[in-house]
């Protein structure tokens, strides 16, 4: 049993997201985006550091030679150093749009930074894509999205993904070595109006009766929310009664890394279930994978009946 800590907090996060592991500082940040803030949990000596900001952001990506960071605003790219703390900015790729700001980033290994942005309000598509490069240049490289969201590249750094949530599309595009895209392509899409064949049940997940359901009814399960071990276990007994062979089940929050369980206390429980109950699993799956780097466990459900 992995042991842990829960980090006390006097302040909850009005939309935390970005987390950001730095081995040079070991530690852990995020942002706050409507606070605004940029918050720092050391694992050094466990402090936790806050930092206001003057207007929205959206992430920060670590500068790989000198310190500090370069940051998304709603004003565009900066970079930003909090110890002391300075903001100086870089460009605004959307002067003519004050509304918007810049939503989600990552860096590629050539060190561009690709970002999206969003309107504030995210009801009009008024949202860009764009490559910030080492020399500081900002190019445009796409546009029309609603909510631009979670840029990511495959591991050969061959394709570039962007997601627009507001029009639940993930796209995907050729990445070229020299920092070019190619046909943007629609990747996933989630068909409008499948929002109809869900129902939200609202109640603790232990007592849930599931009588109503014969074993195999639903396609994939998704194991997230309650992080606690026994919640954990009680989700995943669920999930391989409910599941049909052939179908996923999925565990959020399972990342098996040291400093990740030490700074997240979400993946805890997660990670100290699945490691326990293993060979108890294995027989009811015909895989069982961890897509590295990601917070997300797979399984492919067998076809050995639930006892």
């Amino acid at each position: 049993m992995l042991s842990y800590r829960v980090v006390e907090r006097d302040q909850r996060d009005l939309l935390g997201e970005g987390p950001l592991w730095s081995a040079r500082d070991r530690a852990l940040y995020w942002v706050d985006i409507l606070a605004p803030a940029v918050h720092r949990l050391s694992l050094i000596d466990g402090s936790l550091s806050s930092w206001r900001m003057p207007e929205m952001i959206g992430w920060v990506i670590e500068r790989a030679k000198v310190p500090g960071f370069i940051a998304g605003f709603q004003s565009g790219f900066a970079e930003l150093t909090l110890d002391p703390f300075e903001i100086r900015p870089i460009a605004d790729p959307e002067p003519h749009l004050p509304k918007n700001r810049l939503n989600d980033a990552k860096a590629d290994r050539s060190g561009r930074i690709w970002a999206g942005s969003m309107n504030v309000n995210a009801d009009v598509p008024s949202g860009g894509f764009y490559r910030l490069d080492p020399d500081r240049s900002v190019t445009a490289m796409d546009s029309g999205y609603i909510i631009a969201n979670g840029p990511a590249f495959s591991p050969a750094h061959d394709y570039i993904y962007h997601t627009d949530s507001g029009r639940g599309v993930v796209y995907r595009f050729v990445l070229n070595a020299d920092g070019t895209l190619g046909e943007r392509v629609a990747f996933i899409e989630f068909e409008a109006g499948w929002g109809k064949r869900v129902c939200q049940v609202y109640c603790d997940s232990r007592d849930w009766d599931t009588g109503h359901y014969p074993p195999g009814f639903f396609d994939s399960a998704f194991v997230d929310g309650g992080h606690s071990y026994d919640i954990v276990a009680n989700d995943t007994k669920r999930a391989i009664e409910l599941v049909r062979a052939g179908g996923l089940i999925m565990w959020h929050d399972f990342c098996p890394l040291d400093d990740v369980t030490a700074a997240c206390e979400s993946t805890r429980d997660v990670v100290s279930y699945i490691t326990a109950a293993r060979e108890e699993l294995l027989p009811y799956v015909d895989k069982l994978f961890w897509i590295e780097p990601s917070w997300l466990l797979v399984a492919v459900r067998g076809q050995r009946v639930a006892a």
